[in-house]
């Protein structure tokens, strides 16, 4: 057995182990990357200039990563919070188009 066998790859070279979805959390991992090594080094560990919870960039990537969790969160069951949170807003509404757009066919 492989690594490939476990962890299978898309043509690009992406983790497919979770299909298309897999692929597009894949791509904005990687936006949010170069946003951040877009950032000069020397200020990336620096704190925000203003008093709150999330005071860096480590604050923020730690509470994304919370969003992200599985079963964090009993009430959301198998999945994670961010999860839920996307599939009851932006997809909900990309469905709703697409079932409009086939009722209009």
């Amino acid at each position: 057995m492989t690594a490939t066998d476990i962890h299978p790859r898309s043509a690009d070279g992406t983790p497919n182990h979770q299909g298309s979805a897999g692929r597009r959390q894949h791509r904005r991992l990687q936006l949010l990357t170069a946003e951040i090594e877009a950032i000069p080094s020397d200020l990336r560990g620096t704190d925000f200039p203003f008093e709150g919870r999330d005071r860096s960039i480590r604050d923020v990537i730690c509470h994304l990563h919370e969003l992200f969790t599985k079963r964090l969160y009993s009430w959301t069951g198998s999945t994670s919070l961010g999860a839920y949170l996307v599939s009851s807003t932006s997809s909900h509404y990309d469905w709703g188009k697409k079932v409009k757009r086939l009722s209009d066919s």
